[in-house]
């Protein structure tokens, strides 16, 4: 088999096919930690929003402190909230890439 290999998919693959799935890997690895970056960057920024209102809510007193830890508080749930959303749609997205990658091998096992 010279020259050949398998695929994921339980294919052999030329040197041509392998170029073009290496090329595929190379851009959902970049897709993949350009959205990692980002998701980093947005919970950084959440945590310095959340910091501010620790320091608020450490300086304030009486009533104005009971105002301050809600808003610390509904600002902690929503930012769980989204970034739990986020994560679901992060995952969905490979769960289904998995799950065609499965049945491709699948239908290549069964003609063989």
């Amino acid at each position: 088999m010279g020259g050949s290999m398998m695929n994921g998919n339980g294919m052999m693959m030329n040197h041509t096919n392998r170029k073009a799935h290496r090329q595929e890997m190379l851009q959902h690895h970049r897709r993949m930690m350009e959205r990692r970056h980002k998701l980093q960057a947005k919970i950084r920024k959440q945590d310095k929003a959340l910091q501010k209102l620790v320091e608020q809510m450490d300086n304030a007193r009486g009533q104005k402190k009971t105002e301050v830890m809600a808003k610390l508080l509904t600002k902690m749930v929503h930012d769980r909230v989204a970034l739990h959303k986020q994560m679901e749609r992060m995952w969905s997205g490979q769960i289904a890439r998995a799950n065609r990658l499965m049945i491709q091998m699948s239908q290549n096992n069964s003609r063989k």
